[in-house]
């Protein structure tokens, strides 16, 4: 295809044209370098081993229960650790123990447990590292510390203690 430009008019023609030209070769070329690459991650996927691996450690946290989700029947288990001002959240499975109780129903929010549990590191869709923390034995070690308030003597004493409430 020879063009033939002849006026300045006809030169600026052409410099669109080979714009226009060479925006389409990029959009073309751009389109099937991604599909090319969406088929190496969809190839990797099936049958090739992903470079990094699935490692599962095992853990153990001692701390305070936060909660339970969902209250009955839970499949998640809160714990914070007082040392490190951390909250951890564990799975909960059928294959989860319940040491020195009958089981999870028995143990309250604020009770102080042992978690030992498997640190589960493996990659995902993409190579993106994700981790859970399966909760494999909960061992009670003893019960929350409960502040019993006590009871006023009489009736002004409650007033009293209200108008200090309220006034503080």
């Amino acid at each position: 295809m020879n063009i033939i430009f002849k006026s300045k008019e006809d030169s600026g023609m052409k410099k669109i044209f080979v714009c226009l030209i060479f925006l389409i070769a990029v959009f073309l070329l751009g389109g099937i370098g991604a599909g090319v690459a969406q088929e190496d991650d969809e190839e990797q996927g099936e049958g090739e081993q992903s470079p990094v691996k699935e490692m599962i450690k095992e853990k153990e946290l001692v701390g305070e229960v936060i909660y339970f989700t969902p209250r009955f029947n839970p499949t998640v288990i809160a714990v914070g650790d007082a040392e490190t001002n951390t909250d951890y959240s564990f799975l909960i499975d059928e294959d989860t123990k319940v040491v020195h109780k009958q089981g999870l129903n028995d143990i309250k929010v604020g009770d102080a447990v042992k978690v030992t549990y498997h640190e589960v590191t493996k990659p995902n869709r993409g190579n993106r590292i994700t981790e859970e923390w399966l909760a494999k034995s909960i061992s009670f070690v003893r019960a929350a510390k409960r502040i019993k308030r006590p009871e006023p003597d009489s009736e002004e004493e409650s007033e009293n203690q209200l108008e200090v409430l309220i006034s503080d």
